[in-house]
């Protein structure tokens, strides 16, 4: 929200707008790509985190894949690994699509 240009929010302030006003129609679509990407990407990161996370303890998809290991099931532990690595790959191309299609409405 500090990036965005203050130009627009001015002029519409200078006009007699109300700070409300000003801030719905000039402050949130100027700072909505770069909310969107920072979302998509802290999701991203969640979902990395939470396999790291349980496979140290704190549960989720990793502490299912910890249990296997040390069970020696490593036939469904490649299953678990594939799924964790094909949805990180699908959560990464879905960003990517929408921080494209935000960056190119944003131009």
């Amino acid at each position: 929200m500090e990036d965005v240009d203050r130009s627009s929010a001015e002029a519409l302030s200078a006009s007699g707008a109300r700070r409300f006003d000003t801030v719905f129609a000039a402050v949130v679509p100027a700072a909505t790509p770069g909310l969107i990407t920072t979302s998509l990407f802290a999701f991203e990161k969640a979902i990395r985190s939470s396999v790291v996370l349980g496979l140290v303890g704190a549960g989720g998809i990793g502490l299912e894949l910890q249990s296997l290991m040390n069970w020696m099931a490593y036939d469904r532990a490649m299953v678990i690994i594939g799924m964790i690595f094909a949805l990180v790959l699908v959560v990464e191309q879905l960003s990517s699509y929408f921080r494209k299609m935000v960056m190119k409405n944003e131009q």
